[in-house]
């Protein structure tokens, strides 16, 4: 393009509002991971038996924390893939307890899910390294 050229397309304001709406595309699809809600692996935390549900239907959540070590990872891959989360969700609609298990009836259906009670109330492969820890130092 020549200088004339130039001139002429930084007059016309279609070219200007085209340039506008072009590089706020760039940067929002630059900036994305930045700005989206999930952190999940992937933005996909999905729960299939919640499908079949009504909309605006109340779920409960059991929080038990995974009992592994989940590694930090790279700073960026974390942003852009998801991070894996410490904890994890099962949705019930009633919950009981078996022995040493809680029960967790999930709407509906035939098969149930046992957690066991020491893996809801703390994951123990953390406290595990505490342990030795304390008892190699006495």
């Amino acid at each position: 393009m020549n200088k004339e050229q130039q001139r002429i397309l930084r007059k016309n304001p279609l070219f200007k509002i085209g340039a506008v709406i072009i590089l706020c595309a760039l940067l929002i699809s630059i900036c994305g991971a930045f700005i989206r809600p999930d952190s999940s692996p992937f933005a996909n935390n999905q729960y299939l038996e919640l499908s079949a549900l009504k909309p605006m239907t109340r779920v409960s959540f059991l929080k038990v924390r995974r009992n592994e070590i989940i590694r930090d990872g790279l700073w960026l891959r974390d942003h852009f893939v998801g991070k894996r989360s410490n904890y994890q969700y099962y949705p019930f609609d009633s919950i009981s307890l078996k022995g040493d298990y809680l029960v967790l009836t999930r709407f509906e259906q035939v098969k149930s899910k046992e957690i066991h009670l020491l893996d809801a109330y703390y994951a123990l492969a953390n406290q595990v390294k505490s342990v030795q820890k304390t008892e190699n130092s006495n």
